[in-house]
């Protein structure tokens, strides 16, 4: 199930521009959160719902909490599909997917509602790297945001992405060379 704003709790009757305990869009980083009040963890993905071309999707996981309408909730069966679907999101296949097929090369910020997210494609599952990208995945959450580490991990999570997709090499380059066109420093 996708939602938009969607409370994880119901939240009626307050303000919740001015509530600590509300996940908003900007309290989100990828696969964790700017601060310490929440934990990535649960079978639920929170994702920003402003999707940028220059980093592509951002989003976590949650098990509990308040989430406002800058947000957009993915429900999952249980904490190794969320983990799994993350990956799949944040790679550079979907971040160019994204880009080229839903936003019709766009680069200007869009909502990332669930007509978008819908329109997501997943590749064929298989076991082996369900497995593996659950298991970088659970390693990226508790790196560095940034580090070194950090990057590498998900250099090894594009990889399987690529490999799940069963992109060749040829369109692997062709992927990169137009996501550097556009994307910052930070995320090339």
């Amino acid at each position: 199930k996708i939602h938009k704003g969607f409370n994880l709790k119901m939240y009626r009757g307050k303000d919740t521009s001015k509530t600590d305990d509300i996940i908003r869009g900007k309290d989100l980083r990828k696969f964790g959160y700017v601060d310490d009040r929440f934990n990535a963890e649960g079978s639920v993905i929170i994702l920003q719902n402003i999707h940028n071309t220059e980093a592509g999707i951002t989003g976590t996981r949650s098990s509990n909490g308040y989430v406002n309408e800058t947000c957009s909730v993915i429900e999952t069966e249980n904490c190794d599909v969320a983990k799994y679907l993350l990956g799949i999101l944040h790679s550079r296949v979907i971040a160019f997917y994204m880009y080229k097929y839903v936003y019709a090369s766009s680069r200007i910020g869009m909502h990332l509602d669930t007509t978008y997210i819908h329109q997501i494609i997943l590749p064929e599952f298989d076991e082996t790297i369900f497995s593996e990208i659950v298991k970088l995945v659970t390693d990226i959450e508790k790196t560095e945001y940034l580090s070194n580490d950090w990057f590498e991990i998900l250099a090894e999570i594009d990889a399987y992405t690529y490999y799940a997709f069963d992109i060749d090499n040829e369109d692997v380059l062709y992927i990169e060379n137009e996501l550097q066109k556009f994307r910052s420093r930070r995320w090339r």
